[in-house]
C-alpha cells in the first residue's frame, strides 16, 4: 500500500475542497444514467450493438409479433 503525506497548506486545502465536491455524486450519476438510457434507446431503434455492429436481421416471426 502506498502512503502519501502532504505538508503543503495550499495543496491540502485544494484537496479538501475537491473532496467536498466529490462527496455527493448523485446528480452526476443521475446524468450519466440518463445518458446511458438515451443512448441505449437510440441504439435499439438503429439496430446496433454497443460496439456499433448491426443486430442480426429479425426473423419473420419476430416481425409478425410487432
Amino acid at each position: 500500500m502506498i502512503t502519501l503525506e502532504i505538508k503543503d497548506t495550499e495543496v491540502t486545502q485544494a484537496l479538501t475542497r475537491l473532496g467536498a465536491l466529490l462527496d455527493d455524486l448523485s446528480l452526476v450519476m443521475a446524468d450519466i444514467g440518463q445518458q446511458l438510457v438515451f443512448s441505449t434507446k437510440e441504439r435499439m431503434v438503429a439496430g446496433k450493438a454497443v460496439d456499433g455492429t448491426p443486430f442480426a436481421p429479425r426473423k419473420a416471426s419476430t416481425l409478425a409479433a410487432y
